[in-house]
């Protein structure tokens, strides 16, 4: 019984561990298809994303145009289909 209890331990502490890493689990997941950046000199553009990782400083996206960016907080908005900013429409 002993040994039962340390193997059933032991998987979920592998479990847990391997749920390690660059993806978002549980409630807050969302799905985007575009994203609206701006730079510090007031360039901004429309891309669209692969990935995108949410964390506490800022957001790591993966675009088609640039390939994978990290951005600050307040210097992008992810949009689905028509952005709020420049009113480009994407197909």
């Amino acid at each position: 019984m002993k040994k039962f209890i340390a193997a059933i331990i032991l998987v979920a502490m592998i479990l847990v561990l391997c749920g390690c890493g660059n993806v978002s689990y549980g409630l807050g997941n969302y799905t985007f298809k575009h994203i609206h950046v701006c730079d510090f000199s007031g360039s901004c553009a429309d891309l669209t994303v692969k990935t995108w990782h949410d964390n506490e400083v800022g957001i790591e996206v993966k675009t088609e145009e640039a390939g994978p960016l990290f951005l600050s907080e307040g210097t992008y908005i992810l949009f689905d289909d028509k952005c709020p900013i420049c009113d480009f429409q994407n197909p």
